[in-house]
């Protein structure tokens, strides 16, 4: 072989060495850049499950938002050969409500995480926005049930409870206890009490067959119960201070009573006290032409106590009582039949005319359009109720009040109540002749702050991930 082929030899054998280096270089090259393109996809794949963890959780437990308790978030949780720890935190502005739907808005953040065998790190990272979505329900459970007691709900005989739909039943809860204890109580309808804590139910007497007559037509006493736990219903508080004077400014529709009309604290009392007796509470004289409708309810609000005997109510009106209140004579809606322009004079009870005047009372739903709102401060005694109601007559309207409720027809005389009891915190006692025949609040007066609003899913609002 000449000189000359030997070096093209060598140099062909070169030329294919260098090849050969070059090719396994980028092979090398390509191979490391898919590794990590494959981490990559890996680690978001990771870290989008962390996410969708976290917010599977927020939409399972919507009422633990803003418990920092509660287990939304995770951390270094294994996943397809990585990790995920996610955050859930920057909870947002604030909805005023009672029911646990408190805040609106939540960050979460996910990290997806892969340790390759370099000892290095691969990691994503994925923030994202919630909002809470919520669906208004309106009048809350508690004000569905003819008679609602957070504590003790007690019949002592003689109580009578209906619906003032002949079709439909009245329902009673006590969340502690149900009790029923003398002769002559009926309830056409069921009662329940919570599940958690179960609430007792061991003095209903003499049996709850003795005292509970539904008339659901479907109601089958050989397999279905009388009364049984239900889940706890609970009520916001009325705080009286909040719904002061510019509630319904803007609207005029807001009476605020000047202490000048009122009595001075008397004795042990520690509040002012309003005697309303034989007079008629007009929306349009006190608070305009547009205020009491169903648009425009008025807020009648008294700082401090309030005695009513004998009183007439036009409209759409929401008292909001400070302190307690005393029903000592009726209080009813304003009924006109014959256009005379003064209300009509209460029918015998429980005479055809009596009925079409109550049914005058409710508006077109079968609704009430009154209702007392009762803080319940400055007792004068310990464990006076803040409300009482107390002799023969009757009363149209929702009671609603924080503390205890006691109800008493007494001498052997009867009160008519037509609305609904509640007690968002205490107990109702009731007893001695007393006939309510339930009728629901009508929404127009549902103080602000009561509706019944509830979650409903969540929302994203915003998204960034690196």
């Amino acid at each position: 072989m000449g000189q000359s082929a030997l070096i093209l030899s060598v140099a062909a054998t070169l030329t294919i060495l260098i090849l050969l280096v070059v090719v396994g270089r980028n092979t090398k090259d390509s191979d490391t850049e898919l590794a990590s393109y494959h981490f990559k996809v890996l680690t978001r794949e990771i870290s989008t499950t962390g996410l969708n963890m976290t917010v599977r959780r927020l939409v399972d437990e919507p009422y633990q938002w803003s418990n920092p308790a509660y287990p939304y978030e995770f951390t270094d949780e294994l996943y397809r050969g990585g990790t995920f720890t996610t955050t859930a935190t920057g909870w947002g502005a604030m909805v005023p409500n009672f029911y646990g739907v408190d805040q609106d808005t939540v960050d979460v953040v996910s990290t997806g995480r892969i340790t390759t065998t370099g000892g290095g790190d691969t990691t994503h990272v994925i923030e994202a926005r919630y909002v809470k979505g919520y669906i208004d329900l309106g009048l809350p459970p508690g004000l569905r049930k003819a008679v609602f007691a957070d504590s003790i709900l007690d019949l002592n005989g003689g109580v009578n409870i209906l619906h003032t739909d002949p079709t439909e039943d009245a329902h009673i809860h006590g969340n502690d206890q149900l009790s029923a204890s003398g002769a002559n109580n009926n309830v056409e309808g069921f009662g329940t009490v919570s599940n958690d804590p179960p609430g007792d139910m061991s003095s209903i007497r003499p049996s709850a067959e003795a005292i509970f007559d539904p008339v659901d037509p479907e109601y089958d006493p050989a397999t279905d119960d009388l009364v049984w736990e239900d889940d706890p219903i609970y009520l916001p508080p009325i705080d009286a201070s909040v719904l002061d004077s510019t509630v319904h400014a803007d609207a005029g529709g807001h009476y605020h009573v000047p202490l000048g009309d009122m009595d001075p604290p008397q004795g042990n009392e520690t509040l002012h006290t309003l005697n309303l007796n034989n007079v008629t509470i007009d929306p349009f004289v006190l608070c305009g032409p547009t205020c009491g409708t169903a648009d425009n309810p008025m807020m009648y609000y008294v700082p401090g106590n309030l005695d009513v005997n004998n009183i007439v109510i036009k409209g759409h009106v929401q008292f909001v009582v400070e302190g307690v209140m005393n029903f000592q004579g009726s209080v009813t809606g304003y009924v006109d039949a014959d256009g005379d322009g003064n209300p009509d004079p209460e029918p015998t009870v429980d005479t055809p005319e009596w009925d079409a005047w109550i049914d005058a009372q409710l508006d077109a739903a079968d609704n009430t359009t009154i209702g007392y709102f009762i803080e319940g401060q400055g007792e004068s005694l310990p464990n006076n109720p803040s409300v009482k109601v107390a002799g023969n007559f009757t009363m149209v309207g929702q009671i609603y009040s924080n503390g205890d409720i006691e109800l008493g027809g007494g001498g052997g005389n009867d009160v008519n109540i037509i609305g609904g009891i509640t007690s968002a915190e205490g107990s109702v006692d009731i007893h001695g002749g007393i006939t309510i025949r339930f009728a629901m609040l009508s929404e127009s007066v549902l103080t602000p702050g009561l509706n019944y609003i509830v979650p409903e899913g969540i929302r994203l609002i915003a998204w960034a991930e690196w």
